[in-house]
């Protein structure tokens, strides 16, 4: 029952790794990001939550998932990923810890949820360390244990368990730093274990005729790395690419996988472009592309991920951001803000007959509210509101349960607030 193909496992380890280093976090999704540490060392939401695109209704669909942070804005100690069970429940999924040194990201540990225990995994399914270079990380290094890459129960390995729990794959990303600048990154694995461990191991598989797979029989022991994947960074202005390739051992060469062609608006992501390599016809095809808008004082608002069919872009998903604390619906700008930011405050608050918007305006000026449920559609829209200089009570007729996102603008300034009505 424990066959499986290690040759499988070799192939796709890294991959393997990163996939749970996606779904751990959005900041985590992008691999040539991820260890560069651009995004994750410099995350400047609170929250945001993940939606698909429903094509039966032609809006956004239900919330899919939400990541929030706890700690210092920008440097947070954990980011928390949530999604909802069988039973339409909030439960949680996966957290990373972090640990910093001089401002830096020191160590990532994620850690699972189990929902039986109603908590987290006592040890790390995965464990990360960093070097940097100046601003650009250098190197990430970590280990994962055989049982997570396999996904087996260590319940049912029975006395095997605890040797299969010595078994780890070590896995690490140099990169090539010119210019300040990553040029290129390169990922290697290999297994790691006690070859007095390794050689009872072997002694007790062949005793029993258990068939499981023998560690080693296509990674190589203790010090040989095997190359894994290799991300290439080429920078143009106002852009940059970069090409993903999988090491293949028969050739002894780089296959091109995949390619993202960022577009900048000044030092922001506005595009991305996704392609994937067509090793038939020797050239790259374009699947799907990510767009992300900015507020004003030009943090990010949200990202639209869409996908090519034939020559008709269609929604997929979306991510939107958010600036206040999770569970919380206030909306404050920090000192640090732009003093052109009119907003000076933002808080909606739930009465008994209908929600309340309170806002405090640094200026005069013309305000717009704009009220959305979570699948896009407008359930309230004022525009060009006069307003004076202070505090204001304004009533929002909006009365169906529900959650809901308000969009207040003034003039130069954007604040996005969630808020629900539960009656």
């Amino acid at each position: 029952m424990f066959r499986k193909s290690m040759q499988m496992y070799r192939i796709n380890a890294l991959f393997l790794i990163l996939l749970t280093l996606g779904m751990s976090s959005p900041v985590t999704a992008q691999v040539g990001e991820f260890f560069s540490g651009k995004l994750i060392s410099d995350i400047p939401w609170r929250w945001m939550f993940a939606q698909k695109w429903d094509s039966e209704s032609n809006s956004w669909g239900d919330t899919t998932s939400i990541v929030y942070t706890k700690g210092t804005l920008k440097m947070p100690e954990e980011i928390v990923n949530r999604a909802k069970d069988s039973n339409d429940i909030w439960r949680d999924l996966q957290k990373v810890v972090l640990t910093y040194a001089n401002n830096r990201i020191k160590t990532a540990r994620i850690y699972q949820y189990i929902p039986d225990s109603l908590k987290y995994t006592s040890l790390p399914i995965l464990a990360l360390n960093y070097s940097w270079e100046g601003d650009l990380t250098s190197k990430v290094s970590g280990e994962l244990p055989l049982t997570t890459l396999m996904n087996l129960d260590p319940a049912t390995l029975g006395m095997y368990a605890p040797l299969f729990a010595e078994i780890k794959i070590l896995f690490e990303q140099q990169n090539t730093i010119n210019g300040g600048k990553i040029t290129e990154g390169i990922g290697r694995i290999k297994l790691s274990i006690n070859p007095l461990i390794y050689a009872l191991f072997v002694t007790m598989m062949s005793s029993s005729g258990t068939d499981i797979p023998l560690p080693g029989s296509d990674l190589p022991l203790d010090t040989n790395w095997i190359n894994q994947i290799k991300t290439t960074y080429t920078y143009i202005t106002g852009s940059e690419i970069q090409i993903q390739s999988s090491w293949s051992s028969s050739d002894s060469q780089w296959v091109p996988l995949q390619k993202d062609s960022l577009v900048y608006t000044g030092n922001k992501k506005s595009l991305t472009f996704h392609f994937n390599y067509d090793s038939t016809t020797n050239r790259w095809d374009l699947t799907s592309k990510d767009s992300t808008s900015y507020n004003l004082d030009n943090t990010p608002n949200q990202t639209v991920s869409m996908k090519l069919t034939g020559s008709t872009w269609e929604n997929s998903n979306r991510s939107l951001y958010f600036y206040t604390d999770y569970s919380s619906s206030s909306a404050r700008f920090s000192s640090n803000k732009s003093v052109k930011s009119n907003i000076i405050a933002a808080k909606i608050y739930n009465f008994p007959d209908h929600p309340s918007l309170e806002l405090e305006l640094k200026n005069e000026s013309r305000i717009s509210i704009i009220i959305t449920d979570l699948k896009g559609r407008t359930v309230y829209k004022a525009t060009h509101l006069h307003n004076f200089a202070g505090t204001y009570s304004i009533s929002l007729p909006v009365y169906a349960c529900g959650s809901y996102l308000c969009a207040v603008r003034s003039e130069n300034t954007m604040e996005t607030i969630p808020f629900s009505i539960v009656k």
